[in-house]
């Protein structure tokens, strides 16, 4: 919002004020993460019970427009970084639109994924031109044998993975992470 300056006479000299999330303790917050799905296309042993998960119905999650407006909202309260996860969220069609949506505000400079990896590199040329600026890419294992166990999918799905993180790197657009759990 704009205010008009307290001063005498015919000034229309206008001052800026920018809306803030602050929180009792008088920090300020600057980061958005938003789960997109609660899908993912493996089933980790810590994570997804072998017999699956009952997903929330549609129509009590966010819709696209609403996914949207909240990241403008939180936008016009100074989000300077955000964060899409999931479940996956490479599995959501519209992930490079909110991508684009984020960073058509100046003042989002940092938008991310954390993801399994999986699929990534076949979105990453398009994630990076919609305004991805980093990835986290979580990883169990460097061996396939394990990575079948713990995500009870195929093991050629780690070369996939790996695929990801060395076509992530290749993107000097992109800061690169990868989280291990010991």
């Amino acid at each position: 919002p704009s205010y008009s300056s307290p001063s005498s006479s015919s000034s229309t000299a206008k001052i800026s004020v920018k809306p803030a999330l602050i929180d009792k303790f008088n920090r300020k917050h600057n980061y958005l993460r938003m789960s997109l799905t609660e899908r993912c296309n493996l089933r980790c042993t810590y994570c997804m019970p072998l017999e699956g998960v009952n997903l929330t119905d549609a129509t009590k999650l966010l819709t696209f427009e609403e996914q949207k407006r909240t990241i403008s909202i939180f936008s016009n309260l100074g989000m300077t970084t955000m964060r899409f996860t999931g479940g996956e969220p490479t599995l959501n069609k519209k992930l490079p639109d909110l991508i684009r949506h984020a960073r058509s505000y100046p003042s989002c400079t940092s938008v991310g994924i954390t993801t399994n990896g999986l699929v990534l590199l076949n979105q990453l040329e398009s994630l990076v031109a919609a305004g991805l600026t980093s990835v986290n890419v979580s990883l169990d294992t460097l061996k396939p044998e394990k990575f079948a166990k713990i995500a009870r999918r195929e093991a050629k799905g780690l070369l996939k993975v790996m695929a990801s993180i060395y076509g992530s790197l290749a993107m000097p657009e992109l800061s690169v992470k990868v989280n291990i759990v010991l």
